[in-house]
């Protein structure tokens, strides 16, 4: 049996939870989004510098049947979803409005801006990238500077 000093080793879980929802051929209509239930998606859990390259790697991983066979070569087009709340009042009932945000895209199989994050402003100098990669289950931060 492992002693805690052991298992604290181990990274955390990742903190965020995002709902990814896929649709083939267009995006869903903001007004779809008043009844998420009904949308096909995938919940995951990723870390806030999560990448677009990363979102489909774990959408292809939790939900395959979501991409053709085989997926080399499927562009994965992102956007941000989230509730205008401008002009929201508390005592009006009416469905909440929704915004967007494109966020951009990633083809399956190829590397890419989409492969890695944007650098924080403080590391900003040439030559410095991060990039993650899975292993058995747990997050490995590699970084290259």
């Amino acid at each position: 049996m492992a002693s805690s000093s052991e298992e604290s080793h181990h990274d955390p879980p990742a903190p965020a939870l995002v709902s990814l929802f896929y649709r083939t051929g267009a995006f869903h209509r903001l007004d779809d989004f008043a009844s998420p239930s009904t949308l096909s998606h995938v919940t995951i859990y990723v870390w806030p510098d999560c990448t677009l390259h990363e979102l489909a790697m774990d959408l292809a991983a939790a939900k395959a049947s979501a991409l053709p066979y085989p997926a080399t070569g499927t562009r994965l087009v992102f956007q941000l979803v989230y509730p205008d709340l401008r002009g929201v009042s508390l005592v009006n009932n009416a469905p909440p409005k929704f915004a967007v945000k494109d966020l951009g895209s990633v083809v399956i199989g190829q590397g890419g801006p989409g492969a890695k994050t944007v650098p924080d402003s403080k590391d900003q100098e040439l030559g410095k990238t991060a990039s993650f990669q899975r292993a058995e289950g747990r997050r490995v931060r590699n970084k290259r500077w």
